[in-house]
């Protein structure tokens, strides 16, 4: 009983609120750090094929023409350190049309570039950044053939993260 008081008498004020404000700080801290630190931007996640699927839901022209139309449900969040927001476009060289897109968020950087074989030619494009992709429209086989109607080329690498990063900005700054 002795050894009970005498362990009581001992906290005081000066002894236990310590104790109280490293027990709540650092729990705090670290939930602040983990939610801190996982900054997000944002994807469109969504498909479209000219040649499958014509009457499903989800296959829907607007993923290559105008995603921002189809609504907060292709909207997906991507991780800043580990996320890029890529697309693929399928060009049938026979068709001389688009017959595929996809957007999407990827743990995967597919790089930026054009692969052609004897029936299409498979353009793939990643980026980092709040809705990057949006500006493609399903015209990249345009760079790749040398379309005389773009004056700026989308393989000039300068130029892509020239206007990523002006548009980047300016979107931030709308929401300040």
């Amino acid at each position: 009983m002795f050894k009970y008081t005498l362990f009581i008498s001992t906290f005081t004020p000066q002894t236990y609120l310590p104790c109280i404000m490293y027990c709540t700080f650092i729990p705090l801290m670290f939930i602040v750090y983990l939610f801190g630190c996982t900054a997000a931007f944002h994807c469109y996640q969504c498909s479209y094929n000219k040649l499958y699927d014509v009457d499903k839901e989800w296959n829907d022209i607007r993923c290559m023409t105008s995603p921002e139309q189809l609504g907060k449900r292709y909207i997906y969040p991507c991780n800043d350190t580990h996320g890029y927001c890529t697309f693929e476009e399928t060009y049938n060289l026979a068709r001389k049309d688009v017959t595929s897109f996809y957007r999407q968020c990827s743990i995967t950087n597919r790089g930026n570039g054009c692969t052609e074989d004897a029936t299409k030619l498979a353009c793939v494009g990643s980026c980092r950044g709040e809705f990057c992709t949006k500006h493609e429209v399903g015209r990249r086989y345009e760079s790749y053939f040398g379309s005389a109607s773009s004056i700026y080329t989308i393989n000039n690498s300068v130029f892509v993260y020239t206007i990523v990063i002006i548009c980047s900005r300016l979107y931030y700054f709308d929401f300040m």
